[in-house]
């Protein structure tokens, strides 16, 4: 049992982090990139295949189940977020020519049940390597989101709401959560969740 901090399917997680990690560690340039790398067990290796479908998603569920497609979001964007799930976003040419340089191999010492580690390996132009391992994801039993990462996450997916919440909106829900055990109506943050106030807010 774990918490998903990206919209996607949850054996894409460690690849994710990792991708995120090799980003900010080394600062690197996607149109430098010549190969990405993704190795993994079962559950990992099956999100890399059909090559034709997983580099280029036709649909919005074909990304969430697409390792090239996250792992490039992630390399690109520095995130993955409902943001990158919709009919238009899922086309962006960026995304899609970085996409078409993730390889996944399989490696079944990594099968577990459930979530199976990642490893992504990074090959620039110039032959320069780099890699990152991921066997605890952010928002496993090992590696428990925080609350910071929660509220991060919430304030990410409030504007797709049916009835989007204004940013005021979202950080008195914020709080009022942080501050939960000390609140006369444990409810008051639910119902600000679905209620307006005539301001809009």
């Amino acid at each position: 049992i774990g918490d998903k901090p990206y919209p996607c399917c949850g054996f894409s997680h460690p690849f994710i982090d990792a991708a995120l990690s090799l980003r900010a560690k080394h600062g690197i340039k996607v149109n430098q990139i010549r190969e990405i790398i993704a190795v993994g067990g079962q559950s990992g290796y099956g999100l890399c295949y059909p090559v034709e479908i997983k580099r280029a998603p036709r649909t919005i569920v074909d990304a969430q189940f697409s390792l090239p497609y996250t792992i490039a979001t992630a390399l690109v964007r520095g995130k993955v977020t409902l943001e990158d799930f919709t009919d238009e976003t899922i086309k962006r040419g960026n995304i899609l020519e970085v996409a078409k340089k993730v390889t996944g191999q399989l490696d079944d010492s990594l099968t577990r049940h459930g979530v199976s580690p990642g490893k992504v390996t990074i090959v620039m132009n110039d032959g320069t390597e780099y890699s990152e391992f991921v066997e605890d994801w952010l928002g496993s039993i090992g590696n428990p989101m925080t609350f910071d990462d929660c509220a991060k996450k919430f304030r990410e997916c409030a504007p797709f709401a049916l009835n989007p919440l204004s940013p005021d909106r979202v950080e008195q829900i914020i709080e009022l959560i942080r501050n939960l055990e000390k609140l006369d109506d444990g409810t008051e943050p639910i119902r600000l969740t679905g209620k307006r106030t005539r301001s809009g807010k």
